[in-house]
């Protein structure tokens, strides 16, 4: 018999979006399927589609919670999963037909993979582009995933793109009330599965909204996106000593990326980047290129008076 996968889909304020993602899970080709979505206290009528839903589909099993967030509202789904395998899926994204159907099959022709990655395409208002995807279909070990997954060239930390062996869950969950909450899952359940199945077909379809969290600006949230990537070293440094120059590369590109969000906010604590700024500068040299020039720009100070001129022409607009 074909196993459960169970597809956990936490919702809040995407009515415009819900029933496209909808769609897109109840027509895959692969029907045995276990579809949660989790009506995370949305104010919208997300809860009523859900139900909707869940009338006509017996798949489809729906929670409502009060709001609590994302990483809550995916522990609740993964409290009462009963799929052998796991997938998530941001409820203002859609999947193509066969995604489910590509992974798990990939996965089930070898008894040492626990976990497969798919490509994606990046969805724009509109415009669709070419994300990131595997360069080629390969079983790769837990340490050649974690290389190219700092590289951040074939894939990176997001988990809606991968799919996973319910085992690789015991002791994993997602932090609540964190941002960047998706490393600590995918450094947690990587260390239980010892190949990787990379599948080059893009299957998912990640769509970018302004108003999401990667868009937002800095805010002292942000300091657990550095946490993490230092936590990342140490692991490195302890159960993969071999590619703990990849995660050095990947923590301090984290740190620029940190220091140029904080350069840039209205108000942040000096000290602090100040001490991100020296720790940075001491692990420069494992920049990539293309970070290194923005590494100089921000060294030199060219964003803060970029930062002056724009906040000076905005109060000069906003005043007429």
């Amino acid at each position: 018999m074909e196993p459960l996968i169970s597809i956990i889909v936490p919702v809040y304020k995407v009515e415009q979006y819900l029933r496209e993602c909808i769609d897109s899970i109840i027509n895959q080709t692969y029907k045995n399927l276990e579809i949660i979505l989790v009506d995370d206290g949305s104010p919208d009528n997300c809860g009523i589609i859900c139900d909707e839903y869940s009338a006509k589909d017996p798949r489809i099993k729906v929670i409502h919670k009060e709001n609590g967030g994302q990483s809550d509202a995916r522990n609740h789904a993964l409290n009462v999963a009963s799929g052998e395998f796991f997938s998530f899926v941001d409820s203002d994204d859609w999947i193509e037909p066969d995604m489910i159907e590509t992974m798990i099959r990939a996965i089930l022709a070898s008894p040492e993979t626990k976990m497969c990655c798919c490509g994606r395409y990046d969805v724009y208002p509109g415009q669709i582009k070419n994300g990131l995807s595997p360069s080629v279909s390969e079983y790769i070990s837990a340490e050649e995933f974690l290389v190219k997954l700092f590289k951040k060239k074939e894939c990176d930390v997001a988990v809606w793109d991968k799919l996973f062996h319910c085992s690789l869950f015991e002791n994993v969950r997602f932090p609540i009330g964190e941002i960047n909450e998706e490393v600590a899952v995918i450094f947690g359940t990587i260390k239980n599965t010892s190949k990787v199945a990379m599948i080059s077909k893009r299957l998912y379809n990640y769509r970018h909204r302004p108003s999401s969290t990667t868009h937002a600006p800095f805010t002292q949230r942000n300091m657990v996106v550095v946490k993490n990537a230092k936590n990342i070293v140490e692991i490195c440094d302890n159960r993969y000593p071999s590619i703990k120059k990849y995660a050095l590369c990947y923590y301090s590109e984290r740190l620029l990326e940190t220091c140029i969000k904080m350069s840039s906010a209205d108000a942040f604590d000096r000290s602090v980047y100040s001490s991100l700024m020296s720790e940075l500068n001491g692990l420069k040299h494992y920049l990539r290129p293309s970070y290194r020039a923005r590494y100089y720009i921000l060294s030199t100070g060219i964003y803060s008076k970029i930062k002056k001129i724009y906040t000076t022409v905005r109060r000069a607009l906003c005043t007429k």
